[in-house]
């Protein structure tokens, strides 16, 4: 936008036009760029009109008159006013570029500290992840996270192999306190988890009510073959970027009967953003044994560990994005 005044070197300068206050930016810095912006857009306008108003006022007036002398006392006082906004608007302009450069360093040393302590934690071994991350596309970041989950879900079928395998062979036994308060707590965990199987909640109530050590064996192996197979216990569709599958962990609970896996239980905690930042390798696909690996690390953390992890990736998820949105705004300024 370009201001013309009855001078002749009034146009020597266009007026540059005002920067748009950055979403990416902490919301204090938005704010107080939003009230800078604000009154120069109110200071253009004004001086915009009384342009209009000079210009409508002094057109055709003869040289050497009274309004002609005051038009080019006017002339003079509205070139100043020119020249102010000219330099405060690019003040503010610079202010903007400063400030998004600024938050691009910090979300960058934001994200090397998120990865570290995430290193510290023992998950997460690729430093440069998440540094790709940041500029993969939507499509490349959404067939990153499919892969991450394929890779979990891989990985789970492996636990879920030995898991069974040492349930009927070892676990069977294990179900004798079992009794009809803890069958009925399990499927009101099930049911709340989205897990809805008629047919395993009436094989738990008939191990419940079963008396007799064997007959209930044989009950409980029919259990859990019906566990077995199962896929709506199992196939993770559930987990999200920020919530784990509750119909895992409604599965892993009635497993937990039988066999005791810090596997099996971990998966059930684990959200997507989590695992993102465990498992590693952007531009490889994450084999079996790679997600085995990473399962079994994340295992030998504790109860406040995992809760860090979550934090911790969850942290890094955002800080990320906010890296990525930051840096396209600082390129669509230059």
């Amino acid at each position: 936008m370009c201001l013309l005044l009855a001078g002749a070197a009034a146009a020597d300068e266009p007026i540059p036009s005002l920067r748009s206050v950055p979403a990416s930016l902490l919301a204090g810095v938005r704010a107080r760029l939003t009230g800078e912006r604000s009154k120069l857009s109110d200071a253009f306008d004004a001086l915009n009109q009384d342009v209009g108003r000079f210009e409508a006022r002094c057109h055709g007036v003869a040289t050497g008159t009274p309004d002609d002398a005051q038009c080019q006392a006017d002339d003079t006082t509205l070139e100043g006013r020119r020249s102010e906004y000219i330099s405060e608007a690019n003040a503010y302009n610079s202010e903007v570029l400063a400030a998004l450069n600024a938050r691009v360093d910090t979300l960058t040393q934001a994200i090397k500290h998120d990865q570290q302590a995430i290193r510290n934690l023992g998950a997460g071994r690729n430093a440069g992840e998440y540094d790709d991350w940041v500029g993969m596309s939507a499509d490349a970041e959404k067939e990153r996270d499919e892969q991450c989950k394929e890779a979990l879900r891989e990985a789970g079928k492996e636990v879920l192999e030995a898991a069974f395998k040492n349930a009927l062979e070892h676990g069977l036994d294990k179900i004798g306190s079992f009794n009809p308060p803890k069958a009925n707590a399990l499927i009101t965990r099930m049911r709340n988890a989205g897990f809805n199987s008629p047919f395993i909640e009436a094989q738990l109530r008939k191990v419940a009510y079963t008396a007799g050590k064997p007959e209930m064996r044989e009950e409980a192996k029919a259990l859990i073959q019906m566990l077995e197979k199962s896929k709506d216990a199992w196939d993770l569709d559930d987990l999200t970027d920020a919530s784990d599958s509750k119909k895992w962990e409604a599965g892993a609970s009635v497993l937990g009967l039988f066999v005791e896996d810090k596997r099996l239980e971990l998966i059930g905690k684990l959200t997507l953003q989590e695992v993102r930042a465990s498992f590693y390798s952007v531009n490889n696909n994450i084999v079996r044994r790679l997600a085995m690996s990473e399962v079994d690390d994340l295992t030998r953390l504790n109860e406040m560990q995992l809760q860090n992890l979550k934090i911790l990736s969850a942290k890094l998820t955002s800080d990320v994005k906010s890296l990525r949105q930051a840096r396209s705004e600082l390129a669509d300024e230059q």
